[in-house]
């Protein structure tokens, strides 16, 4: 490290090591205290003002000494250390720690079913039915259960959504909704594919039952009503159904009752 006094006697006072040169040491002392005074530079730091190429360094000499900041301490993460902890503090965190994970997995469950349910029929939606499909063709598969799976898609529905309002439009599909499901069996499973399409997975059901299962599914929707200001609402249904087989994903056998029901629905028009 090189001190102002060091500093001083090697690059700016050489007439302290050179006594000959004192004149030239003098010149320039001279010079750059001139411009010490156009810069605004006390005169005392003018002898200690060394320019370099593109590089002014000024040192001062006087009771105050240029300090550098000291370099901030990098914070530390605070870690929660029970080593030391008594056991029966570990256990307790311990017991903790499992209620929270119990909540924890709770909710986790009850968002999962939530996920799988129609909000505003309280019937599975599609995802829901597409993971109940899948494992039903896999219990099927294994067992050799009979079960059929019927598709309905209602007739007439898109005008009373448009001239009431879907608020009207909503309570009708409620209604829908909660006639199938009260016509059904406990076991089978409805839900609500999308606007106004529906699934019915039926258990016990081979295809003549599950043919005439649709049948009587679309006189039971037609019968359904609701009441607006005075007006009596209702829709028709057109239902096609396919019995489950092996080899197929619960996407296809959707597609196959689909076919079906437009099947259906064109057999009523001619």
């Amino acid at each position: 490290m090189i001190t102002a006094t060091g500093f001083a006697t090697a690059f700016l006072l050489p007439e302290k090591r050179h006594p000959r040169r004192k004149e030239a040491a003098d010149y320039r002392y001279r010079t750059l205290a001139g411009k010490a005074k156009g810069t605004g530079l006390p005169w005392c730091s003018a002898r200690l003002t060394l320019c370099l190429p593109q590089v002014i360094l000024t040192v001062s000499i006087g009771s105050r000494r240029a300090t550098s900041a000291p370099a901030p301490k990098p914070q530390r993460t605070m870690k929660h250390d029970h080593s030391d902890a008594p056991p029966h503090e570990l256990l307790a965190e311990v017991r903790r720690l499992r209620r929270e994970l119990s909540l924890a997995q709770e909710r986790i469950a009850e968002l999962e079913v939530r996920a799988d349910v129609d909000p505003l029929l309280d019937v599975l939606n599609r995802r829901g039915f597409e993971r109940e499909l899948t494992r039903s063709l896999a219990y099927f598969a294994r067992y050799g259960t009979r079960a059929g799976l019927i598709f309905i898609d209602l007739d007439g529905f898109k005008p009373i959504n448009d001239i009431y309002g879907h608020t009207v439009g909503d309570a009708l599909l409620k209604a829908v909704a909660a006639t199938l499901v009260s016509k059904v069996r406990a076991s089978d499973v409805v839900a609500r594919l999308g606007g106004d399409e529906f699934c019915i997975l039926m258990w016990n059901a081979d295809q003549n039952l599950v043919a005439a299962k649709a049948l009587d599914l679309e006189t039971i929707i037609a019968q359904a009503h609701i009441d607006h200001n005075g007006a009596n609402l209702s829709v028709g249904a057109s239902a096609g159904g396919v019995a489950l087989r092996a080899g197929v994903t619960a996407a296809d056998l959707i597609v196959e009752a689909d076919r079906a029901m437009y099947a259906r629905k064109k057999s009523k028009r001619t």
